[in-house]
């Protein structure tokens, strides 16, 4: 039983190795790390903006309102 969890384990660093030495493994990671960090800036950007979004959605609402309430 040792033995079967053991080769399995073997089979999975060897196919972790086979990703890591071929070119299409390097690329998949390199793309993962690109879009990792393009998620993350816009994740950034989004919460630094949040406040300004909202405050000219109020704004416009108070606007809105205020011109159809005849003020």
């Amino acid at each position: 039983m040792r033995g079967e969890n053991n080769s399995g384990f073997e089979s999975l660093l060897s196919g972790l190795r086979i990703l890591l030495c071929e070119e299409r493994g390097t690329t998949a990671i390199e793309y993962a790390l690109i879009a990792s960090l393009i998620v993350l800036a816009a994740a950034s950007a989004m919460v630094a903006t949040s406040d300004s979004v909202i405050n000219i959605f109020n704004y416009w609402t108070n606007a809105v309102v205020s011109a159809l309430s005849g003020g």
